[in-house]
């Protein structure tokens, strides 16, 4: 079993990451993605930001019970963090089939830095390896 030190530990770290993009795997295998925005400290609840399918501009706040969580997987802070990865995310959250060109054709950008971006996200856990793009 844990103890409270441990407890205490885990709980500031998590703490941490509060307003970053992080994907959590539930134990019934659905997965949230969206911006850690509190913690629970007594039952590690968690309230996420996530964005409303139709008006990617607009988001809504999720509350996870804490027993719910499988895991959660963030990204990293490097540096200044650019919205790139999370506009495309939300493309492919919004349209999960749409192409890399159609996704460089709507951001004005080259399809080199969308796929750089894709596999950045596959690398830290945000798009699974077998829901890959077909172009």
């Amino acid at each position: 079993m844990y103890d409270e030190i441990d407890k205490n530990k885990f709980i500031k770290e998590l703490m941490k990451l509060k307003n970053t993009l992080i994907k959590v795997q539930l134990v019934d295998g659905n997965v949230i993605t969206g911006k850690l925005i509190s913690i629970d400290p007594e039952y590690l609840n968690l309230i996420l930001e996530v964005p409303i399918k139709e008006d990617e501009d607009v988001g809504e706040i999720v509350m996870i019970p804490g027993s719910s969580i499988s895991y959660i997987k963030w990204m990293k802070r490097r540096g200044k963090k650019t919205n790139l990865e999370g506009t495309i995310l939300k493309l492919l959250g919004n349209e999960p089939n749409i192409s890399k060109e159609e996704i460089a054709k709507i951001l004005n950008i080259d399809v080199k830095n969308v796929e750089k971006v894709i596999k950045s996200l596959k690398r830290k856990g945000f798009i699974d390896e077998q829901k890959d793009n077909k172009n």
